[in-house]
């Protein structure tokens, strides 16, 4: 589940995982994930019918609310992967938790990294699948180049599908306050 990041945000995380291409060799990002966003949580498996109606109804009594991204950060060596920065505000903490709290029935498993009290909400430029030792300090000064000091209003919630080999795509949106929009695909 993510929240896809709004215009002009998405062209400009976009372009960032294409100059990160050209300049670095660095593609897992745009072959895997190509839609820019931050993400609330990752399961192998959910018992989708009943997901449905749950995010149904949370994204009906749930507003839009506010992100904002400062900065760059990264995870350790093992995990190197850089990432711009989303501040966990009281609002997003509260609704990630009330989210996990919500789909837990309806997944056999969430990752490590997407518990409550591990949770980094993050956009992913480039990740530990190709992202060297030797490569770490050349693609942080790069990206250190420009400034992140960005906010935008929170408006949707959208579950992702990945198909082994090929890029994920988005199969349901929901929106902040109004419930499920049309269907995008289906699995």
């Amino acid at each position: 589940m993510v929240t896809l990041l709004p215009q002009p945000y998405y062209d400009r995380v976009f372009a960032l995982w294409e100059e990160l291409k050209v300049q670095f060799g660095l593609r897992y990002v745009l072959d895997t994930t190509p839609l820019p966003h931050f993400t609330w949580q990752v399961s192998p498996e959910y018992e989708l019918p009943g997901l449905y109606e749950v995010l149904e109804a949370w994204t009906s009594s749930s507003q839009p609310f506010e992100v904002r991204i400062r900065g760059l950060g990264w995870f350790s060596e093992e995990y190197a992967t850089v990432y711009l920065r989303v501040l966990a505000s009281t609002t997003l903490k509260r609704l990630f938790n009330e989210l996990f709290e919500l789909t837990q029935p309806y997944t056999a498993e969430l990752g490590p990294f997407y518990q409550p009290e591990n949770w980094v909400p993050h956009v992913t430029l480039a990740s530990n699948h190709e992202l060297s030792t030797e490569l770490q300090p050349k693609v942080s000064a790069y990206l250190e180049r420009n400034s992140y000091n960005w906010h935008f209003k929170a408006t949707t919630l959208s579950l992702l599908y990945l198909e082994e080999g090929g890029p994920a795509r988005e199969i349901k949106r929901f929106a902040f306050g109004s419930g499920c929009m049309d269907p995008v695909d289906s699995i």
